[in-house]
């Protein structure tokens, strides 16, 4: 029970720690993209940036369980050692 508890906080906190790098990583685009949209849109439209938006999003929320549960089961080990 406790390893199941402890895997599914590190998955939580690495869920976590992939929002602020996807804070990290927007907010700069989008005050860029604010300021002038014809240069800094690569040719895209409001539309295609969104779905690059949410891709983006949902890769960043998988990559964040991925490691969370990897570094949860491993990390698992050093505390019974």
């Amino acid at each position: 029970m406790k390893k199941l508890v402890y895997i599914s906080l590190c998955t939580f906190l690495f869920v976590m720690l992939s929002f602020i790098a996807h804070v990290i990583v927007e907010i700069p685009i989008i005050y860029l993209m604010i300021t002038d949209f014809d240069k800094y849109s690569l040719g895209l439209s409001w539309g295609k940036l969104m779905l690059i938006h949410y891709i983006f999003t949902i890769s960043l929320i998988i990559l964040g369980i991925i490691f969370g549960i990897k570094i949860g089961k491993k990390w698992w080990q050093y505390i019974l050692a």
